[in-house]
């Protein structure tokens, strides 16, 4: 057989088996999506049943989920502390970094949890919440009914990372005070079970059912980090989920183990 006509052979034989493929993988997807639609239906059943509206057109898909851990990031953080101390002496104590000027000190720890005590008080609440939006923090904060204490949260690669929130005092709309965790870098862990969103929802319905909480519609579902500061030295990350209602949002953790109302205006 000539060598030309083997090559033709050989293409066509490619060409059925790369067919084949796309059509098993076609099969799959539609399955899948067919598998997310019959769940969706049984869980807004069991919602209805509950006197609850669950208003979702479809599930997220739960891409793949990891654990993170916060990495240390010398010259991101030295520029996070002058943001707010201008040019600092620099002094390493164990656990932390502690930056110094004449307007304050910030320690760093090594698991991103910082402490800001400003001397001398300059940097107004419009100055500081921009400044804080520049550096990756979200721009509409929830504040207390004195309004002398704002709380921010950090995004960090377009998630909000949850248990690490940054508060902020003021006094006289100056700056006094803050505190809370500034994330310079994660590193990927292990791949873990997957927690869907169904999974979250269930759970969280459990838990209203429980609480005899009614939110008359759940409206929306996604995903996210929650950080745990283990050690002075160590924070780990663990993928979750945020339910909105018509009126809150819900945090619930990784394997549903612990759900709770989170502060207005972060979402």
């Amino acid at each position: 057989m000539e060598t030309y006509q083997l090559k033709k052979i050989t293409i066509i034989v490619l060409l059925l088996v790369n067919l084949a493929l796309l059509g098993l993988l076609g099969q799959g997807a539609l399955q899948q999506r067919s598998a997310e639609r019959q769940t969706l239906m049984q869980l807004k059943d069991l919602y209805l049943s509950s006197g609850v509206e669950l208003a979702l057109e479809a599930l997220p898909r739960t891409e793949k989920q990891s654990s993170y851990t916060v990495q240390h990031n010398a010259q991101a953080e030295a520029a996070f502390a002058e943001a707010f101390l201008g040019e600092a002496d620099m002094q390493e104590s164990g656990s932390s970094m502690l930056y110094s000027s004449q307007l304050g000190a910030m320690r760093l720890r090594r698991n991103s949890a910082f402490e800001l005590n400003m001397y001398t008080l300059s940097l107004t609440e419009s100055s500081c919440l921009h400044l804080f939006d520049e550096l990756g923090y979200t721009a509409a904060p929830y504040h207390d009914s004195d309004n002398t204490s704002y709380y921010l949260t950090q995004i960090v690669d377009g998630l909000p990372i949850l248990g690490s929130p940054v508060t902020l005092h003021f006094s006289n709309s100056l700056l006094t005070t803050a505190s809370g965790f500034y994330i310079t870098g994660l590193q990927e862990g292990e791949p873990l079970s997957p927690y869907t969103a169904a999974d979250a929802l269930s759970a969280f319905l459990q838990y209203t059912s429980e609480r005899e909480i009614t939110p008359l519609r759940v409206e929306g579902i996604f995903s996210t980090l929650h950080l745990s500061a283990e050690t002075l030295f160590q924070s780990t990350l663990l993928p979750a989920w945020v339910i909105q209602t018509e009126s809150s949002s819900y945090y619930v953790s990784y394997g549903g183990d612990e759900i709770a109302l989170l502060q207005p205006g972060i979402f």
